[in-house]
């Protein structure tokens, strides 16, 4: 479990931001949402990685130790981690099993909809998850999340995670814009 403390954290940030939002009366289950349009994106760079971002997203700010986050206050957020030395975590390690067992521990009901060590950002190697869990509480999140692995100066290898989270009953901006996000992803 250390070695994925640092992604783990990230993710669980993502997410407590979404249970905060639902927690304050922000979401019903049993009430539909109509999708949003689409909105306008702008761009967005944290801790080396650029990507596009609904225009309705707050500006990124620090949440613990090595992660930012922003949350748009409508069932949707994104965390993302600086690089981190990865040699307990090599790149050919991950399985979905090991996934969901580390990465998705304190959730429930987690389904992996795809999981692929074949994408490449900026050229680089990345672990692609894209998952369906529950928190604690039943509310039903959504999340998709890049571990992209660099190489280090020092001759060994980091990582860096970026996870895009959503409540699934919520028809956020960033529900409506999800593929534009995900393909505008690049290391600086």
């Amino acid at each position: 479990m250390k070695k994925t403390l640092a992604l783990t954290l990230a993710i669980l940030m993502a997410f407590a931001m979404l249970l905060s939002f639902a927690a304050c009366g922000g979401t019903d289950d049993a009430e539909e949402t109509t999708a949003p349009a689409k909105t306008e994106l702008v761009t967005a760079s944290v801790y080396g990685l650029s990507f596009k971002v609904p225009a309705d997203f707050t500006e990124f700010t620090e949440k613990q130790p090595g992660a930012k986050s922003a949350n748009n206050g409508a069932g949707a957020s994104i965390a993302v981690t600086d690089i981190i030395d990865a040699s307990e975590l090599p790149f050919d390690s991950w399985t979905e099993e090991n996934y969901i067992s580390d990465t998705l521990a304190g959730t429930t009901d987690a389904k992996i909809l795809e999981f692929s060590k074949d994408k490449k950002v900026s050229g680089y190697d990345a672990l692609y998850v894209h998952y369906t869990t529950k928190s604690q509480s039943g509310t039903e999140l959504e999340g998709y999340n890049y571990v992209i692995y660099y190489p280090l100066q020092d001759g060994g290898t980091g990582y860096q995670s970026i996870t895009f989270a959503m409540v699934k009953s919520v028809e956020s901006s960033l529900t409506a814009n999800i593929t534009e996000v995900l393909e505008s992803l690049s290391a600086e």
